[in-house]
């Protein structure tokens, strides 16, 4: 059995090695990250047409990683910034014959959740230097006495929450049907006629913000996918509590601006000008390339089934993780000497802190713990049957859920976006565990359990959360193979358990004291 454990092991090593050295990166490292190559080109038709090109740059920020060549920022003939401090890049001149300028950079960009405080009220003043984004405009109809009146109604509605506000708005906007083309390009029209242009839904949404005194405004940029693109996308902002929050209601993005969406510009104006819009044909460029995903003698590339959208990343990497974390629980249960609640139910647990926090994770499960062992003695004394008693526990814990799962999103504590379906339905399984441990044995044998399979548990998160542990099983998922070679021998452990050392010194030291 030892052969074949270390064939197990030795396999997948030689492939990691033999991927990581046949591996073409320039800087290779364990964490694969997505990058966008970004090609603007515009092609000039000649005969002497004088043409001025503008188009936005975009920001490096907290969400988007911008790598432009020096060389390229020297093609364009100015750059300079505008009142929303975007930046915009002119090309300028005269053609005698047909011509092409192209403009290329990098961008990595990462998903952002924003989190809109519950306790938020409406008819708070803005601040000063936001007032600009509360006026009317030719296309953001803010103060028409439409919108006001719409705006009047979702206030009245929404219970002076910024956030139900915010829903309300956003839930009406979103569920205007988008027409390709359309004529509806400004807030109005798309408000009268119910069916509208990209580019009109997001303005109806700054101009309802706007009304309700919320400042606003639109924002845009390339939806990346690997494609060419002959238009942008829309999306827009709200200013909310102290920080510009994100909304696209033609994807259906409610406070939040997933990797895809790299913004260009902030503020209603349009991303291209030309002088001579007739003598100049645009797109957009875009094509993919992950870093550090070693493809070379690959037997899996997960990677490009997660780019292309076919494998969710969540679920993959709980799968891809599980082995690991049942092997810490069984190095903590077989070498150790701690007591579990069952090999799978820690790394469980472990995973739905991941989805829920850890510290929001330890509370609602300790006070799970805490109901069943306060609900135990009396369902006891009134001696009520093991499987009547388990219906009650499990029934109260449910109730106990769905109360912490409302307090959570109202406090902000948990992501409205957060799915709490499998970190509740785990934790209810273990409650059903423990009450069982209770009844068997005793409610300080049950705890005791409870204290070590929350050890080994935050053992199991820490090295489960971490990237480079992510990464590394996504991009080499033969080194399963080698976490079921060590399991093989693990499995023929015969020596003490770290916590029988302390349990038998006495006994050592009896014996030589007899000798």
């Amino acid at each position: 059995m030892k052969k074949i454990a270390y064939i197990l092991i030795l396999i997948p090593a030689f492939l990691v090695i033999l991927r990581y050295y046949a591996n073409d990166e320039p800087d290779p490292g364990v964490i694969s990250e997505l990058t966008y190559d970004v090609t603007y080109r515009y092609d000039i038709r000649g005969d002497d047409n004088y043409y001025n090109i503008e188009s936005f740059l975009p920001l490096t920020d907290f969400r988007q990683d911008i790598d432009v060549a020096p060389s390229a920022l020297l093609s364009s003939d100015l750059m300079q910034s505008d009142r929303d401090a975007n930046r915009l890049m002119i090309w300028r001149g005269a053609v005698a014959r047909d011509t092409i300028i192209s403009f290329q950079y990098s961008v990595k960009t990462k998903h952002v959740n924003f989190d809109i405080d519950q306790m938020l009220t409406t008819g708070e003043s803005a601040p000063a230097d936001q007032q600009q984004y509360l006026k009317s405009s030719n296309t953001i109809q803010a103060g028409h006495e439409e919108i006001r009146e719409s705006s009047d109604r979702f206030l009245l509605d929404s219970s002076d929450s910024v956030k139900d506000l915010a829903d309300n708005l956003f839930g009406y906007v979103e569920q205007i049907p988008t027409v390709r083309n359309g004529t509806a390009t400004d807030a109005l029209a798309c408000h009268r006629i119910k069916a509208c242009s990209e580019e009109g839904k997001s303005r109806l949404l700054t101009a309802l913000f706007r009304s309700a005194g919320i400042p606003a405004r639109e924002a845009g940029g390339l939806v990346l996918t690997e494609e060419k693109k002959g238009t942008i996308d829309y999306w827009m902002q709200a200013y909310i509590g102290d920080k510009w929050v994100s909304f696209d209601p033609e994807r259906n993005h409610f406070a939040e601006l997933p990797a895809t969406h790299l913004e260009l510009f902030r503020g209603d104006r349009d991303i291209v000008t030309y002088a001579d819009k007739g003598n100049i044909n645009s797109f957009y460029d875009i094509k993919r390339e992950r870093q550090n995903d070693y493809t070379a003698f690959s037997l899996f590339d997960i990677w490009k089934l997660i780019d292309d959208e076919k494998l969710p990343f969540r679920p993959v990497m709980v799968l891809l993780l599980l082995p690991l974390g049942a092997y810490i629980v069984a190095i903590s249960t077989n070498v150790v000497g701690f007591k579990t609640y069952g090999v799978f139910l820690p790394v469980l647990i472990a995973f739905s802190f991941l989805d829920m926090g850890l510290i929001q994770g330890l509370i609602f499960f300790t006070v799970i713990i805490g109901l069943i062992s306060f609900m135990s003695f009396p369902l006891e004394r009134w001696g009520i049957l093991h499987t009547p008693k388990i219906v009650c526990l499990l029934t109260v814990v449910s109730l106990y859920c769905l109360s912490a799962v409302e307090i959570f999103y109202i406090t902000g504590w948990v992501a409205p976006s957060a799915t709490l379906t499998f970190p509740i339905i785990i934790l209810t399984l273990i409650s059903e565990r423990f009450a069982q441990k209770v009844e068997e044995e005793s409610l300080k044998d049950a705890l005791l359990v409870y204290g070590q399979t929350i050890i080994v548990t935050l053992s199991c998160f820490w090295i489960l959360s971490a990237s480079v542990i992510q990464h590394f099983f996504i991009t080499f998922p033969e080194t399963l193979m080698a976490i079921a070679g060590f399991s093989l021998l693990l499995g023929e452990w015969i020596g003490l358990q770290l916590f029988e050392y302390t349990r038998f010194s006495k006994i050592d030291g009896e014996v030589s004291y007899v000798k």
